[in-house]
């Protein structure tokens, strides 16, 4: 017997930020200076835009185990950054209010 603690459903959340915003700048960094973990993440996983007028767009589509390892890569290669604290802290919020319990504990 197989047990499943996570289901394959993909989760879909707008990390979306304020242009001018720490975490606004966090995502210009993700997608202008330092790119690397947007541009390796497939294109079904991700989409948006680095400017639409006011905001930098961040859409994710993925799994529990992505959606956690993710948010653990952000963690680990911004650390330190500016805004890296409120985009973590908008992205568990985000998650709670989706989903109603916390994606990490």
């Amino acid at each position: 017997m197989s047990t499943t603690f996570y289901s394959s459903q993909r989760i879909r959340l707008d990390l979306s930020q304020p242009e001018h915003t720490e975490a606004g700048r966090l995502l210009y960094a993700m997608y202008y200076t330092r790119c690397e973990l947007i541009d390796a993440m497939p294109r079904d996983m991700v989409s948006g835009f680095p400017h639409n007028g006011g905001q930098h767009t961040l859409r994710v589509n993925m799994t529990l185990p992505d959606l956690r390892a993710f948010r653990q890569l952000v963690a680990e290669e911004f650390a330190g950054a500016s805004g890296v604290d409120e985009f973590l802290s908008d992205f568990d919020a985000k998650y709670l209010s989706k989903m109603g319990h916390p994606l990490v504990h």
